[in-house]
């Protein structure tokens, strides 16, 4: 496929410990890469990707689906807007429920092909890059409880070696002196593929929630009277659409392409990643640099 001429771009959306590997030969052969989350297993290997890639002068996108959302783009351009005043708190979670039984079995419970984290690099990521576009600014650091209770086959077969998170509460503190706080379950039962986002302001807030996607919520209190208003904003496309067609046109070279998530968001998650895996080791807060 990378030899092939007639291909421009490859999009890498296999197992996770192929992304590397895929991505460095697309790359070499002259084609733009568009990687599924998370890059790599670390951010030491997804940084690789981002550097081959851009020392290539080529295009390279991270599958950030989420962030296509028309509401979580409008929610960005509030709180740039000073509409919720300067962001104090965040919360939220990224609830699912395919891998709550021990029958449930896929290749991302197996380390070897998924990397050292399960829930947190597969969904977690998502949730922090929705924190980092919807408020403008970067996570400084963070204090991660990382669990595993459910005992697969394959994990059962390595005893006292690490089988990736199931679940996660992770506290982090943003630049502009803001903390924020997330739940990351795939063992939470009756949640599909639901996710929340709430950014709290001096003078109001807003959040998005998967669950009602094309939907933005925003709350105000001035004395005894408390506003909430929901905004529905309508989209032409899917989300990841929206994205892929931004990049496209960055891909001929398009004069004003769009915004699509770059690969160095994908290296950030992957460090938010190596942050978390570390703190919940040492149980302490772990600094997250720009």
């Amino acid at each position: 496929m990378v030899a092939d001429r007639e291909i421009d771009v490859v999009h890498v959306a296999g197992r996770n410990v192929d992304h590397v590997p895929i991505a460095l030969a697309a790359a070499a052969s002259g084609k733009h890469v568009v990687v599924e989350k998370p890059l790599a297993f670390t951010a030491r290997e997804s940084a690789r990707i981002e550097s081959e890639v851009s020392a290539a002068g080529l295009c390279g996108m991270t599958c950030f689906t989420y962030l296509g959302h028309g509401a979580v783009a409008a929610a960005r351009e509030l709180v740039a807007a000073g509409e919720i005043g300067p962001v104090v708190l965040v919360r939220g979670h990224y609830l699912q429920d395919w891998l709550a039984l021990e029958s449930d079995e896929d290749w991302r419970c197996d380390p070897d092909l998924n990397g050292p984290s399960k829930a947190l690099a597969d969904i977690g990521t998502h949730w922090f890059a929705l924190l980092e576009h919807i408020t403008g600014q970067e996570v400084v650091a963070v204090r991660a409880e990382m669990e595993t209770p459910v005992r697969r086959a394959v994990i059962a077969a390595r005893p006292g070696e690490p089988g990736g998170d199931d679940l996660a509460v992770v506290s982090l503190r943003l630049e502009g002196g803001a903390i924020a706080s997330c739940v990351v379950s795939q063992l939470s039962h009756g949640h599909r593929n639901d996710i929340l986002v709430e950014a709290t302001g001096r003078s109001g807030s807003v959040s998005w929630s998967s669950e009602v996607p094309s939907e933005l919520v925003t709350a105000a209190r001035s004395g005894a009277d408390r506003v909430r208003d929901v905004r529905v904003v309508d989209e032409d496309r899917p989300p990841l659409a929206a994205l892929l067609e931004n990049f496209y046109a960055a891909v001929t070279g398009a004069a004003s392409p769009g915004w699509y998530p770059p690969l160095s968001l994908g290296v950030r998650a992957a460090a938010f990643v190596d942050a978390s895996l570390r703190s919940a080791s040492s149980r302490e807060w772990v600094s997250l640099g720009p």
